[in-house]
């Protein structure tokens, strides 16, 4: 039995199960979208989906309160498919398994899609709710948010007619974002020549780090794997490899990365190489306990990338700009970032996967030139893509005001109003229809775009209690 199936009432928690139960991955969505819009016919409620695959439903206001501001609920439906190292997941087939446990729900060993499934679990509770009484009501459900915000950007403005929008996507109740830095992704490919090789052959894996959400976290200096794998095979002057691998998604922090090696050192050299590499480089960054670089030895492959444009691959990886390059004192949030996401050498080619940031469009497209610039000795075939606008700051909106004042009856404080460094689908909705009056806010998840990421069920009873005296208290105005 799922675990929505469990459920005595029709909450959030029915619809966050109904949702996990249904794969959907960024570029997956199809089936949960089709899923939603039948629900929705069924209880009599209008339903289209745009060209893109974005879903929206309409719920008439009750009886009286047709002149409330019509207000948009709106999440994402993709999750970032991530499992732990070893977790045999087809994230395409399965369902995720959800595990209720000292108060967090959580996934079996993968990500649990929290992210934004539990603000689209919402929504949908509050539409379905017949003994909601509100004024007019949307819901917008988009797709492939964590690869480029896709859905956003193709969205039809029509799907956007409305007077305020809760995007529920930014993780956090007791604080209100109202603006977003735009981002793009820069991508690009080495092909290689192979030539063969002998000598000893070890797989270096190196793990443990923290990894998350490169918008979020960026600044907490968690460590890049696929920086310090390279860094290290630099330090013991290895540039014979026939595979290097890590990384997922372009917007989370590669936490693991393994390399296959050939070379003269024995395996105890390698592991005291190891041992000293990671003792060293643990003080540069915030690194967890099971922070780990593991040697074993391999079977000899028949060949390896050719060493000279390999050894220039990791010198470049090895001191790729990274992280955060600039705050922006007034939000006191990141200004512009870069993150080196993911790399997989196969079928010829190195692919690499990269994304970067800034609250200024500008300031973002310098960034993606000196990355480029930084790789260009190689010569890559370079792509651009999942550009996406920034979202303006406006602290004295309609619905920041109202808000704010319930937020303030229901806690006893007011909430914080701040702008954020990651992308956020706003920006996009924003530019389509800019007289919609946009706040953002979210149930508060722990560790998302890891197998570590929980929600917090607690917290997300008081978020969805928040949503639904917004809604109904709106219905007044």
């Amino acid at each position: 039995m799922n675990f929505y199936e469990n459920r005595q009432h029709k909450d959030a928690l029915y619809y966050f199960g109904l949702i996990c139960s249904i794969p959907h991955p960024s570029g997956h969505e199809k089936q949960l979208a089709e899923t939603l819009k039948a629900l929705a016919e069924k209880k009599g409620f209008a339903a289209k989906m745009d060209s893109a695959g974005n879903l929206r439903i309409d719920r008439p206001a009750a009886k009286g309160l047709e002149y409330a501001p019509r207000i948009i609920l709106q999440g994402h439906l993709d999750m970032v498919p991530k499992a732990a190292p070893g977790k045999e997941f087809d994230f395409t087939t399965q369902p995720i398994k959800l595990i209720e446990e000292n108060g967090y729900l959580h996934a079996d060993g993968t990500t649990l899609g929290a992210d934004n499934g539990a603000g689209a679990a919402s929504a949908l509770a509050i539409l379905f709710d017949p003994e909601l009484k509100a004024g007019p009501l949307s819901g917008v459900f988009t797709i492939s948010e964590e690869i480029g915000l896709i859905g956003a950007n193709e969205i039809d403005p029509e799907m956007l007619e409305g007077d305020w929008l809760f995007n529920l996507d930014s993780g956090d109740y007791h604080n209100f974002c109202i603006g977003c830095a735009g981002g793009a992704r820069l991508s690009f490919e080495i092909p290689f020549a192979v030539k063969k090789t002998d000598g000893n052959a070890f797989s270096i894996q190196l793990g443990g780090l923290k990894g998350g959400h490169s918008g979020v976290r960026i600044h907490e200096k968690r460590g890049n794997a696929l920086i310090l794998l390279c860094q290290f095979l630099q330090k013991i002057g290895c540039s014979t490899v026939s595979s290097l691998n890590g990384g997922s998604a372009d917007n989370a922090i590669p936490a693991d990365a393994v390399a296959e090696i050939v070379s003269q050192l024995t395996f105890e050299q390698l592991e005291k190489a190891a041992e000293d590499f990671r003792k060293e480089s643990a003080e540069t960054f915030d690194a967890p306990e099971n922070y780990h670089i593991r040697i074993a030895e391999i079977p000899v492959p028949e060949t390896v990338i050719e060493p000279e444009l390999m050894s220039q691959f990791i010198k470049l990886t090895a001191t790729v700009p990274n992280e955060v390059f600039e705050q922006d004192s007034k939000l006191n949030i990141v200004k512009t970032s870069s993150n080196f996401a993911s790399v997989h050498t196969e079928n010829g080619l190195i692919t690499v996967h990269t994304s970067q940031r800034s609250l200024e469009d500008s300031a973002r497209e310098n960034m993606t030139e000196l990355i480029r610039n930084h790789f260009a000795p190689l010569n890559p075939h370079i792509s651009i893509s999942g550009i996406y606008p920034g979202w303006p700051a406006n602290a004295e909106s309609g619905p920041i005001r109202f808000a704010s004042g319930i937020h303030q009856e229901i806690f006893g404080n007011q909430p914080g109003i701040y702008a954020l460094h990651a992308g956020l689908e706003t920006g996009a909705f924003a530019k389509k229809n800019p007289a919609l009056q946009i706040i953002s806010f979210g149930p508060e998840e722990d560790e998302i775009h890891t197998e570590q990421e929980r929600l917090h069920l607690e917290h997300y009873e008081e978020f969805n209690q928040l949503l639904r005296t917004l809604i109904e208290r709106a219905a007044a105005l």
